[in-house]
């Protein structure tokens, strides 16, 4: 009988295991592209912020938004986008790794990444470029990414959202140029 019991105790334990990692993924994991998700990411966040109070650190963010999305869903429909969507999750979690990779809205992505320099930074949207041409070449509806990255500065960064702000900045200037060359991509 105690033998019966431990056996249902143990079994009973490894449900509430599996239970909690399976609850704890769907927390956290952005349910169409299976990297971090807005939780995820604030949680990432509030640690950056906690270590930055007690010490300097390196860090550098990216902030990545598909152009034309919004075009894509209202001419192509929603699937569309959404393929357009996890092609891109994707690919940047190719390059940056899955673990550093965050959607944050809509088609917008942040990938944080300790103790990287802008110089790797700039060598991986590189990569990324890359692999986006070569994906392109068989896609109908071609994926585009505008890209921003800043880098931690000590004595102007107090929080994470210093950085992102103007990672942020330069993403939109990407945008911009982008729009620039491909008007006819713009959503009207």
């Amino acid at each position: 009988m105690v033998g019966d019991l431990n056996d249902m105790v143990r079994d009973l334990r490894e449900e509430m295991r599996k239970y909690i990692t399976d609850a704890h993924a769907l927390a956290y994991t952005d349910t169409l592209t299976n990297i971090g998700n807005r939780t995820a990411y604030f949680d990432k966040v509030d640690q950056i912020n906690r270590q930055m109070q007690k010490e300097t650190t390196g860090l550098s963010v990216a902030v990545l938004d598909i152009n034309g999305l919004k075009k894509v869903n209202d001419e192509n429909g929603h699937e569309q986008g959404d393929i357009l969507i996890i092609d891109a999750a994707d690919s940047i979690s190719a390059v940056f790794g899955v673990d550093h990779v965050y959607r944050i809205g809509g088609d917008e992505f942040v990938v944080v990444l300790e103790e990287i320099a802008m110089d790797s930074v700039n060598e991986m949207f590189a990569a990324l470029d890359q692999r986006i041409m070569e994906l392109n070449r068989t896609r109908e509806i071609p994926l585009a990414i505008s890209k921003g990255a800043a880098a931690y500065q000590k004595d102007e960064d107090k929080e994470f959202n210093d950085i992102f702000r103007r990672a942020d900045k330069e993403m939109y200037a990407d945008k911009a140029n982008y729009y620039a060359t491909h008007g006819d991509r713009r959503r009207r």
